[in-house]
């Protein structure tokens, strides 16, 4: 996933989906998705947060919403895996 750090053009940094994903499961935000939050809300929240990766996505991008899809996926496969 391409990333901006702090919102800033010059904090540019890339990060594999899955290991957003990995570290998204790691976070409060995902305890707060299992108890009830909307992933699609706790998701964003969890990149932007200065607790998070503290940056933002171009969403709006035909890759921007790619990779955030695949970010998606890879939580609820985690999940799922928890569950079981």
């Amino acid at each position: 996933m391409e990333l901006w750090k702090e919102n800033k053009l010059d904090k540019k940094w890339e990060l594999p989906n899955k290991e957003v994903a990995e570290l998204f499961c790691k976070s409060k935000y995902f305890k707060d998705c299992k108890e009830g939050y909307p992933l699609d809300r706790m998701l964003p929240v969890f990149i932007g947060a200065k607790d998070g990766l503290n940056s933002v996505w171009d969403y709006e991008t035909k890759q921007g919403k790619k990779d955030y899809g695949e970010v998606r996926k890879f939580v609820m496969e985690i999940w799922n895996k928890e569950k079981k």
